[in-house]
């Protein structure tokens, strides 16, 4: 008790010295690695929360137009909660136009929106990653000190939580986010950035003579050289393919392709995997497609395919989701994880992280590398 007393006393002390120094919009910044990353605020966007009401509705949109849907999680939509990125009037007055949304009662949350060309909104989640179980004093005290809620543990991670800010908060995500990070009592903060997650260019042919990555082509990886001499790949090898999910039942795959553990990321989790696009049955196709005269040649199609599934559309627990992926995969013993996706074609790879995503796959390579050694994988090839 008088422990807990003393680190709600300090706790207090740390985020009312914090709280005093929240940056105003001219010198936003957000921390990754322990450094300050300066923002590109867009003043003529935001992101909007909100709970439909037709009237109020009115209100927000009659002089804002609507830009692009996030998805939230169902548990937020059943209850008619929506968010939306908005586009202010032109020569409007950016901290005005909050202000004035903050007042509605429909709104829940106003979050900046980050880039110009191709803009990135930030979340009213973000997370927070402790370094043991004993800081969850630490964490609920810092949340109760910021009005932030903690809504629950990252899927598939011990450490990692998600919170939530509201505008009755003390500041937006990012302001809030950074009063964690400048605590320093958690390990690592993540203020939700909101990537916008589609899958690469995928192949498309139906015969392997046009498949030019696979033979003939003279930039390819020589695969019928290999397939005469060696394997088309181990049983024992496990590839988890995150993507928008596999048709499992396709004529190109057989039935011993796919394993048991299969994942669905979003909405919580859930199994098995989901179909939810095409894109995942085209990379698994090129993965593992059997070799029967039938439309393409798999480069490896005796190994076997973990489903991991996301519809890799745009929405406010985007990271948090795909890090679920990574992490389940690594849970049930992947050897390989396929992420055949990227973020507005990397144009703000420098500049806008996600610690937790990072984290995830940081923790597939530890694992993932520590428990395959080089010569177990080579011999898989003998």
């Amino acid at each position: 008790m008088i422990n807990k007393l003393i680190a709600s006393i300090l706790i207090l002390c740390i985020s009312s010295s914090l709280i005093s120094q929240v940056a105003t919009d001219a010198e936003r910044f957000y921390y990754y690695n322990g450094e300050k990353i300066p923002l590109n605020i867009n003043k003529n966007k935001l992101l909007i929360y909100y709970q439909s009401d037709s009237e109020l509705d009115q209100s927000i949109f009659d002089n804002n137009k609507i830009e692009q849907d996030i998805r939230v999680p169902i548990s937020q939509s059943e209850k008619g909660i929506y968010a939306k990125i908005i586009e202010l009037p032109s020569n409007s007055d950016y901290s005005s136009e909050i202000q004035k949304l903050e007042i509605l009662s429909s709104v829940i949350s106003v979050e900046v929106v980050l880039g110009d060309s191709m803009a990135i909104p930030v979340s009213n989640n973000f997370y927070v990653k402790l370094r043991n179980e004993q800081d969850s004093t630490s964490l609920q005290l810092l949340a109760k000190n910021t009005r932030t809620k903690i809504l629950r543990k990252v899927s598939f991670s011990k450490e990692w939580y998600v919170l939530e800010a509201d505008k009755n908060s003390i500041s937006d995500c990012i302001g809030v986010s950074n009063i964690f990070t400048e605590s320093n009592l958690f390990e690592k903060v993540d203020p939700g950035f909101i990537f916008n997650i589609s899958p690469n260019g995928c192949p498309s042919d139906a015969q392997i003579n046009n498949q030019w990555a696979i033979d003939g082509s003279g930039i390819d990886i020589n695969a019928c050289c290999v397939w005469d001499v060696t394997t088309t790949g181990s049983s024992g090898v496990v590839i988890a393919v995150i993507d928008e999910g596999i048709a499992q039942n396709h004529v190109e795959f057989s039935s011993g392709t796919f394993t048991s553990a299969s994942y669905h990321t979003q909405n919580g989790g859930s199994s098995p995997a989901q179909l939810v696009g095409v894109h995942g049955t085209q990379m698994a196709g090129v993965i593992a497609a059997d070799h029967n005269a039938s439309q393409i040649a798999g480069v490896a199609p005796d190994l076997k395919i973990m489903n991991i599934s996301h519809d890799l559309f745009i929405s406010s627990t985007i990271s948090e989701e795909l890090a679920a992926g990574v992490n389940f995969a690594v849970s049930n013993n992947a050897d390989i994880i396929n992420c055949s996706w990227s973020d507005q074609g990397g144009q703000y790879y420098t500049q806008y992280q996600s610690a937790m995503l990072e984290d995830a796959i940081d923790n597939a390579l530890d694992n993932i590398c520590s428990k395959r050694t080089l010569n177990s994988i080579l011999s898989t090839y003998e």
